[in-house]
């Protein structure tokens, strides 16, 4: 009935009000575009987008979008449950590709005010949601779905032993499955793995640190390290516990040149990793007989701890 256009910038914060009364049912649509960095609409071609909004009182609901990729916009018809509680509603729109998500942006705040609610009697057809719309296109063809008999499972008796039947078996991966029936097996099989930060600082620490988690939990340890505002970063299987924190280079103005060495050992127990066998070893490379100096050191930083788990 009425429509609001919108903008977010995909590399900003983003601060956005809008308004709606509550008990409202399809009365309101968001059309939603998606700014890059350089300023232009995101493409939106062969994309989808999905609407997620949490309620005042708790409760989430999603929605999927109709996106317009001659336009780049995603528009969105506010349902009775979205209005179905007055206050603020917090709204976050979020792109895929296929099942990849590829971005979420937020920062729309929709702002429901009190009205006479009379969306009890109608609800029914507001929900036009991803899973009542799964819903009713089940129905449209439940009446040519054919006999028992032409099932090709082995539990023939009801259509829902059947499905179960399906179920329940695993799918290999060359035919569309997971090869698995639990999410983190599927993850396994199909080389998905969660990040989680375990330490974040952007000034950086060459002392104990503390992660917020056992960094056993993890299958792989990402480090992050800064030596004299160069960033660098090193990866290690948590079997092995230490990791060796490197970074080399040449000083072409002196005279012989000399090749710098900074490192440090990074040791992982627990919860905590800690500094040792930190220094710098200057190499003198243009003369007859090249020499080696150990000095201690504290030149690398550790600003960031990432753990990576199936």
């Amino acid at each position: 009935m009425v429509t609001n256009e919108i903008s977010f910038e995909a590399w900003k914060n983003n601060y956005l009000i809008v308004y709606a009364r509550k008990g409202e049912i399809d009365a309101r649509t968001i059309v939603a575009s998606f700014k890059g960095a350089d300023g232009n609409n995101l493409d939106l071609t062969n994309k989808s987008v999905t609407f997620y909004a949490l309620k005042p009182d708790k409760t989430q609901i999603y929605n999927n979008c109709n996106v317009d990729s001659s336009g780049n916009t995603a528009s969105i018809t506010l349902t009775s449950q979205t209005t179905s509680a007055s206050g603020i509603v917090n709204c976050e729109f979020q792109i895929f590709e296929g099942d990849e998500l590829l971005l979420k942006v937020g920062g729309l705040k929709l702002v429901v005010e009190d009205g006479g609610d009379f969306s009890e009697a109608l609800e029914s057809t507001s929900e036009y949601n991803a899973l009542i719309e799964a819903i009713t296109d089940a129905e449209s063809f439940s009446e040519s779905i054919g006999n028992l008999s032409d099932l090709s499972t082995s539990e023939k008796n009801t259509i829902v032993g059947a499905i179960n039947e399906v179920n329940n078996k695993i799918i290999p991966i060359s035919q569309g499955g997971t090869g698995a029936t639990t999410a983190t097996d599927a993850r396994t099989n199909l080389g998905v793995m969660t990040e989680t930060v375990l330490y974040s600082n952007e000034s950086g620490t060459y002392s104990t640190i503390t992660l917020s988690d056992d960094y056993s939990n993890y299958n792989y340890i990402e480090v992050i390290f800064n030596d004299n505002g160069v960033n660098n970063n090193v990866k290690l299987h948590t079997s092995k516990g230490q990791v060796q924190l490197t970074n080399t280079y040449v000083s072409s103005t002196s005279n012989p040149s000399m090749l710098y060495i900074h490192t440090a050992l990074l040791t992982f127990s627990g919860n905590a990793a800690t500094f040792s066998r930190q220094a710098i070893f200057t190499i003198w490379t243009n003369t007859n007989n090249p020499s080696i100096d150990r000095t201690a050191s504290n030149n690398i930083k550790v600003t960031r701890i990432v753990g990576y788990g199936y």
